[in-house]
């Protein structure tokens, strides 16, 4: 009862205490505990309920997943929810300009409210923005130049090796590729100061 004490029914156990909780009433412990328990699930009650429905029948040792995720899982994510590490993005593909406003969006929440999960989300949309980016136009392989004898590629320098970007025709025999005024980017360096591109690839 709200602002009873279970000295008030003259309980055996918080009478040899003197009704001070604080000094170690075995009931109050057990009923804290039992609420953590339940709180470090992480778990709602409605949740709660669904899964007793799920498994019911089964023994804890035999419950392996939940609805086809599994238990490992479901801790992992919990956790994650209670260090606010979990975020979840939009299940959708960005076009150029949809992906820049998104960007913008993130970096203002983050500069208004920074925390883990604002960084979390900039950084997010930023590395899926540059993913796809690359899925669209991806940096050529060693075995592709090798098949793309006499072909125009776009070589683009690494940062911090110096060079410029230009049009290079791949020369598979001498395995390098040639620029018109007589500059080469060799294919033992593709990968580590320079790469190579079908086409070039939009600015920005």
């Amino acid at each position: 009862m709200p602002g009873v004490c279970c000295t008030h029914f003259e309980g055996g156990d918080c009478q040899a205490i003197q009704g001070h909780c604080a000094d170690g009433c075995a009931w109050e412990e057990a009923a804290w505990e039992r609420l953590a328990a339940y709180e470090d699930t992480g778990l709602e009650p409605e949740e709660v309920t669904q899964i007793k429905l799920a498994i019911m029948g089964k023994s804890l040792a035999e419950i392996k997943e939940f609805e086809g995720v599994s238990i490992n899982r479901m801790i992992e994510l919990t956790q994650a929810e209670k260090d606010e590490r979990l975020v979840v993005l939009p299940d959708a593909k960005y076009t150029d300009a949809d992906g820049e406003k998104a960007l913008q969006k993130a970096m203002w929440t983050c500069g208004n409210t920074n925390n883990p999960v604002t960084r979390y989300t900039a950084d997010a949309i930023a590395e899926k923005l540059c993913r796809e980016a690359r899925d669209k136009n991806p940096p050529l392989t060693l075995e592709e130049l090798r098949e793309m004898d006499g072909e125009p590629v776009w070589i683009i320098p690494m940062r911090g090796s110096g060079g410029f970007c230009t049009w290079m025709l791949v020369d598979a025999e001498y395995e390098l590729c040639r620029e018109a005024h007589g500059e080469m980017a060799v294919f033992e360096n593709c990968g580590k100061t320079w790469l190579a591109y079908r086409r070039k690839p939009e600015e920005g």
